[in-house]
């Protein structure tokens, strides 16, 4: 009887515990693996929903029969034409790649033992034109890297390496101007532009600070999010980099206390103008290319919690999507009102990616 009390008392724990932290997936429980084990539903890895966030599914399985939840994920980028193709980045666990849309994932073994398995992915950049094409910024062997495969992850080379030990390359991204443009920030506060693909680069920003992401509008304007620097712009690909200001259209970034802690940025597919940050401080906008600021009406009092991830529908430009705690709150009217759904997790939010032929479907990589 002792033992049956005892079983009924953790089960009532156990219940208690993932209502707690909203662990409600649909589909991924108990799902058999290719070896016939059942994969871990912990809310961990890979979280998958097809209706705007109001459900979730767990989509950590990788085709050995493991998956991938007991890495932070760092990265996932679905690629912007055949969104069957994916890769996923891990913060110890090298990259993955799903060719069924995130149902399934393989870990990429690289044949030319350039990218190590127990790397941590930082960046991925996809080739828009071709699927075979990708750059990958990884920190590996003590040195940042920027490594690039052109038969989609099977094998790679290298394309360059930081001069000193310890020192990152944060983020990378491919020019939406030209494909061989090249442009990556790193540890040390630079940077560097390549115009061939990655053979050779120059430095474009030198900076006291590390460079933790990057971004370029359609209109070639280059975003750097520096640390205790905030947002920066330039126009002329580095040779001018420009602070946020009052303007008519909102205020300075440094107005909002904590804005410089930017953890998230995302520009609107169908507004280059539109520039949203996720900050220490919570939701930022600005609607004229990042030069001046707004804090959206968020249903979360501002800095009660920092907003880590962000996703704009690619079609509708007024549907957003915001990650904080272990909710996603979305506005379908531009920010103005705002519904909350809670995430099967207890981690956080890190990663947010809106699949790109369909607003209704999102991939969220969490971690600790």
């Amino acid at each position: 009887m002792q033992t049956a009390f005892k079983i009924i008392i953790i089960s009532v724990i156990i219940a208690i515990a993932s209502y707690g932290v909203g662990l409600v997936l649909k589909g991924g429980a108990g799902q058999q693996t290719g070896s016939g084990s059942k994969t871990t539903v912990s809310g961990s890895g890979i979280l998958y929903s097809e209706d705007k966030g109001d459900n979730w599914t767990q989509r950590a399985n990788v085709t050995s029969g493991q998956n991938i939840s007991k890495y932070n994920i760092t990265e996932i980028a679905v690629h912007p034409v055949d969104t069957n193709i994916i890769f996923a980045g891990t913060d110890s666990g090298s990259l993955y790649r799903s060719k069924d849309g995130s149902s399934s994932w393989e870990a990429i073994s690289d044949k030319n033992n350039i990218l190590l398995t127990r790397s941590m992915v930082k960046a991925i950049a996809l080739d828009r034109e071709n699927s075979k094409r990708l750059f990958v910024a990884v920190f590996q062997d003590s040195k940042g890297r920027v490594l690039r495969s052109e038969d989609q992850g099977d094998s790679f080379e290298e394309m360059y390496f930081t001069s000193k030990d310890k020192i990152g390359v944060n983020d990378i991204i491919l020019s939406s101007l030209n494909k061989n443009q090249i442009f990556i920030g790193t540890d040390d506060g630079l940077i560097l532009e390549s115009s061939d693909g990655g053979f050779s680069w120059r430095t474009i920003g030198r900076f006291t600070s590390p460079i933790h992401k990057l971004a370029q509008t359609s209109g070639g304007t280059l975003l750097a999010v520096v640390k205790t620097k905030g947002l920066l712009r330039s126009n002329d690909l580095g040779a001018n980099w420009l602070d946020s200001q009052d303007t008519v259209n909102g205020k300075r970034l440094q107005s909002f206390s904590g804005a410089n802690s930017i953890e998230y940025m995302v520009i609107d597919p169908q507004n280059a103008s539109n520039i949203y940050l996720g900050t220490a401080y919570g939701l930022l906008r600005s609607i004229d290319g990042g030069i001046s600021f707004t804090a959206p009406p968020l249903v979360i009092p501002p800095q009660s919690l920092p907003v880590m991830s962000i996703g704009i529908d690619p079609r509708n430009s007024n549907i957003i999507f915001v990650g904080a705690g272990q909710a996603i709150y979305r506005s379908e009217d531009g920010g103005e009102h705002w519904s909350v759904h809670a995430v099967p997790t207890n981690k956080r939010l890190l990663i947010m990616s809106v699949f790109p032929n369909d607003g209704n479907k999102i991939l969220i990589g969490v971690g600790k």
